[in-house]
């Protein structure tokens, strides 16, 4: 798949854009260590807007996104760091109603992906059904991790992206 080479191409656009609107706004202290200590794990879905839902602002949180906003290795990864290096204590996931990730099959998927490129993705789709069943899931899973320190406090929510709403999942433990 060739990549198109556009002087104008989006990426550009947004650089532009960026450097143009921190020539006009004053530069907040910045520190890599999040103030409220908190790791927030959602979706990548643009209808999500973590800063709007919880009233953040820069430097509040660390914001890991991915397809769906399920617990991976490589979101393990993250949060370890995070915790063990910049003292954050908390996790809360956050996946949403109407996900593109409950809609397809991650084999067929897979599929598709091999006949087009001739080679299989060896990583999981983490597809899945009932967002309320994965939410759950990966609660439980960073629950059940032994690398993450036994204080940590993890909630899971499902956020309703018509209603504009967060409903909490209890997970028994």
């Amino acid at each position: 798949m060739a990549i198109p080479k556009n002087s104008e191409s989006n990426i550009t656009k947004l650089l532009d854009r960026g450097f143009a609107s921190r020539h006009n706004s004053e530069e907040s202290p910045r520190q890599s260590e999040p103030r409220q200590h908190v790791v927030i794990v959602t979706c990548m879905d643009t209808r999500i807007n973590p800063y709007r839902i919880f009233n953040l602002v820069e430097g509040d949180v660390h914001l890991l996104r991915n397809a769906g906003g399920v617990i991976t290795d490589d979101v393990v990864r993250s949060i370890l760091i995070s915790q063990r290096l910049l003292n954050t204590t908390e996790v809360l996931v956050v996946q949403h109603t109407k996900c593109g990730l409950a809609t397809f099959a991650g084999d067929q998927f897979k599929d598709e992906v091999e006949r087009e490129t001739q080679q299989r993705p060896e990583f999981e789709m983490e597809d899945f059904e009932d967002v309320y069943e994965s939410v759950k899931s990966s609660v439980s899973k960073l629950h059940a991790n032994p690398y993450l320190t036994r204080t940590t406090h993890v909630r899971g929510f499902v956020y309703d992206v018509d209603q504009d709403q967060l409903e909490e999942v209890v997970v028994d433990q």
